[in-house]
């Protein structure tokens, strides 16, 4: 979505992005993404599966020229080769830029990372559920990471990042099997509750799989 003023995705399915796509006349592709957009919502969409070129490859994207305050809430992403979000908030900066809110998310088993770049602008994570089944996840790839606000999500990693948490600002989250972030304050290392519900793998793919998750990223 492009050049609008609050526009709103809601109810999509993206699956696949990319997957008829090469290095040479892909290059970069994300699933659900705005740019020259003011207060956009992006809602109740599922993600899956894009695919990674040169570099992107994430379910959503907060790119070029956004003004105002964008969100995205209650979105299930899963299998995104090149991670959850990418942070291009910066190219062709615009100064009514206010940041983007990433709440009540659930990822599962995405790769490379949470955020892709960081472009020095706010953004602030809440209460999403960062789920891995298998493999090791980056909270931030190509940036050291510092402008960013996680609090109340649920790091459901078997093992700690292997790049460290990076800089941003951790506040009350849940980190679970994996040891806790020494610079999270308020840090849990208790079993959530949620987990006894989590579905099996295979379930993954039935259709009732956003509602699952929806239930354990809002108790």
């Amino acid at each position: 979505m492009a050049n609008s003023i609050s526009p709103l995705i809601e109810h999509n399915r993206c699956y696949d992005a990319g997957a008829l796509g090469n290095l040479t006349d892909t290059r970069l592709i994300a699933g659900i993404w705005v740019c020259a957009v003011s207060d956009a919502l992006i809602q109740f969409n599922e993600v899956a599966r894009t695919r990674l070129f040169e570099n992107d490859g994430t379910a959503f994207d907060t790119d070029w020229g956004c003004a105002g305050t964008n969100i995205f809430q209650y979105n299930y992403t899963h299998d995104n080769e090149g991670g959850f979000w990418l942070d291009c908030a910066g190219i062709n900066h615009n100064e009514n830029y206010e940041g983007t809110i990433l709440r009540h998310n659930i990822s599962v088993n995405d790769r490379r990372c949470i955020v892709q770049r960081d472009d020095g602008f706010h953004a602030k994570f809440d209460q999403n559920v960062f789920f891995q089944y298998e493999g090791t996840l980056d909270i931030c790839s190509q940036a050291a990471g510092h402008s960013h606000h996680f609090k109340h999500n649920m790091f459901y990693f078997h093992d700690t990042p292997p790049d460290g948490w990076k800089s941003f600002v951790y506040e009350g989250n849940c980190y679970y099997p994996c040891a806790a972030n020494p610079d999270d304050p308020l840090a849990s290392t208790k079993e959530p509750p949620v987990t006894e519900t989590l579905p099996s793998k295979a379930a993954l793919d039935g259709l009732d799989k956003y509602e699952i998750f929806h239930r354990l990223c809002t108790q």
